[in-house]
């Protein structure tokens, strides 16, 4: 026979003596999200590496822009 653990036992006999109703647990449909590590960004979230790309790109645009429109000022 398989030994029940310690708050197995008071759930089947102790809070069933005094009243308490037994209700299902909700723990098993808990799903648990591992916290991912971002090692290669330097701690930081995917999200906010690509909003940091996408602002680069808006500046290395404004700067060739800018480079075009000195060239052709001379």
């Amino acid at each position: 026979m398989k030994k029940k653990n310690y708050l197995t036992y008071l759930n089947d006999n102790y809070f069933y003596e005094i009243g308490f109703e037994k209700k299902e647990s909700k723990l098993k449909d808990l799903k648990i999200k591992k916290h991912r590590q971002y090692r290669s960004n330097q701690g930081r979230s995917p999200q906010r590496m690509n909003k940091a790309y996408k602002l680069f790109g808006w500046s290395i645009l404004g700067l060739l822009i800018t480079i075009i429109i000195m060239i052709f000022k001379k």
